[in-house]
């Protein structure tokens, strides 16, 4: 009993040492939490920096900006949902406009077309002739047209070297044709005044000197301009097909969806390599090489398209009649002969315009239009 009375008197005194030190624990660590909250408070107002200035008795306050963190929120600004509705809404106004473009000159420009090509005689519109009235009639009745159909083509005479169209038939139609259709003989060829080369060539005389003139390719020249009844037939014919098959509406779904697909291209390959994650520089190298890629696909699949449609409108022509198919071989085959002859009078701007046989120089990717030879051989296959 005596240890058990004195062991408890060393209990209780350890008792309260420890309830001392958990008091002064606590108290320190109160006063800890209370000292770090105005620390991180101070460090929350580090960001809003400002330095103030007094100037001439004017006080000035000038915030400390951090332009690397600027610059990061207005690229991230284009992941956000905002930003894609922003931008994908610039696109779809774009595709929007690029349909647009092939197809308002056939719809609402008719008017501003024919003021760009109309040939001019001393300062008036040149005038159709009664001959040419009549020869477009019977192309008309030869192509079983309506009188609605008819009504809706306008003619007019163009600055062009082969006959065009634009618009619709049935709605709003435009035909023009060059002026040399009026011309029987070669004498009435004005070789002498006429211009040569192409608008970029040199600042040599365009005109032809008097050697030239008396040359054979300038006979040449003179004998292509003339042509059969039956060729202008087949050239008007041609052209109004142009207008019944109205390419330039697929010429504008392909510039909406080309171009739409360029932006949704875009878009899977941000997605799928994180580029919004990355340095804009990895981004922009990435859209350097879609850009490209995507604008060649769009040309040779809109070149393809266009030499479908070159030899549509000459089938669909030659098989008017054999007179008309003969009449188109007579065309391809002038044409032809005038480019050999331009190829000699142009000297090197022609012959990098013209080959040897007459046809059209293009390009290895570019191809733009078929070939003479292919289109002189389909009318010929309808004979």
């Amino acid at each position: 009993d005596s240890l058990l009375q004195e062991s408890l008197p060393s209990l209780a005194s350890i008792v309260t040492m420890l309830s001392r030190v958990g008091v002064l624990l606590t108290s320190g660590l109160g006063r800890a939490r209370v000292a770090r909250q105005p620390a991180r408070n101070c460090s929350e107002k580090g960001k809003d920096q400002a330095l103030k200035f007094e100037i001439g008795g004017k006080k000035e306050t000038f915030k400390v900006v951090d332009t690397q963190v600027e610059a990061n929120k207005a690229y991230g600004f284009f992941s956000t949902l905002k930003g894609q509705k922003l931008v994908g809404g610039m696109w779809v106004v774009g595709s929007s406009l690029g349909a647009l473009y092939q197809i308002a000159p056939h719809w609402f420009f008719l008017s501003k077309v024919k003021d760009i090509y109309q040939s001019y005689s001393k300062g008036f519109p040149t005038l159709i002739k009664e001959e040419m009235l009549n020869l477009i009639n019977e192309v008309t009745v030869d192509m079983k047209l309506s009188e609605d159909q008819v009504k809706s083509v306008k003619l007019f005479v163009l600055t062009l070297t082969e006959p065009h169209a634009w618009g619709e038939l049935g709605r709003d139609a435009l035909v023009g044709f060059p002026e040399f259709y009026y011309w029987e003989d070669r004498s009435e060829v004005p070789i002498e005044q006429m211009r040569f080369g192409a608008v970029l060539d040199t600042g040599a005389d365009c005109h032809l000197s008097q050697t030239q003139i008396d040359s054979d390719a300038a006979k040449l020249f003179c004998s292509s301009m003339i042509l059969s009844p039956d060729a202008k037939k087949f050239s008007i014919a041609r052209e109004i097909h142009r207008t019944i098959i109205q390419p330039y509406m697929t010429q504008g779904i392909f510039s909406f969806v080309f171009i739409l697909l360029t932006y949704n291209t875009s878009r899977i390959i941000n997605k799928k390599l994180g580029l919004f994650k990355r340095p804009p520089l990895i981004r922009g190298i990435a859209y350097l090489g879609l850009l490209p890629t995507m604008f060649l696909s769009y040309v040779v699949v809109k070149d393809a398209f266009n030499r479908k449609i070159d030899r549509e409108v000459d089938k669909r022509a030659a098989q008017i009649s054999p007179e008309y198919a003969a009449g188109g071989v007579e065309y391809y085959e002038k044409v032809m002969q005038r480019n050999i002859a331009l190829r000699e009078l142009e000297g090197e701007g022609g012959r990098s315009r013209y080959t040897g046989k007459g046809d059209v120089v293009q390009g290895i990717v570019r191809v733009k239009q078929a070939s003479l030879q292919d289109r002189r051989d389909i009318c010929a296959s309808y004979l």
